[in-house]
């Protein structure tokens, strides 16, 4: 009883919902224009943050824009998902 008062469930997705897209670690090399056709073909609005298209060394922008992006998108009551994008690296050769 107490773990579902703790649990607090989020409406499905509908419709015209705002999806923020971040890029919260290492920047992005693939091109996302599929992936935003998908969610735009779903009807949902991409909302595209600025550390998507950042690249600082090998991160997707520096730490305090990574940060905002993420906070910002929390904080945005008109979000209704995050999705954060990854660059998958197979391996690092050093």
């Amino acid at each position: 009883m107490l773990l579902q008062l703790l649990i607090k469930y989020r409406p499905f997705l509908k419709k015209g919902d705002k999806i923020a897209v971040i890029c919260p670690a290492s920047y992005i090399t693939a091109d996302l224009s599929e992936a935003y056709a998908v969610l735009e073909n779903w009807e949902l609005e991409p909302i595209i943050y600025p550390s998507v298209t950042a690249q600082d060394n090998q991160f997707a922008g520096a730490d305090e824009l990574r940060a905002k992006d993420l906070q910002d998108a929390l904080d945005n009551p008109e979000i209704k998902a995050i999705i954060e994008t990854e660059n998958v690296h197979p391996f690092i050769q050093s």
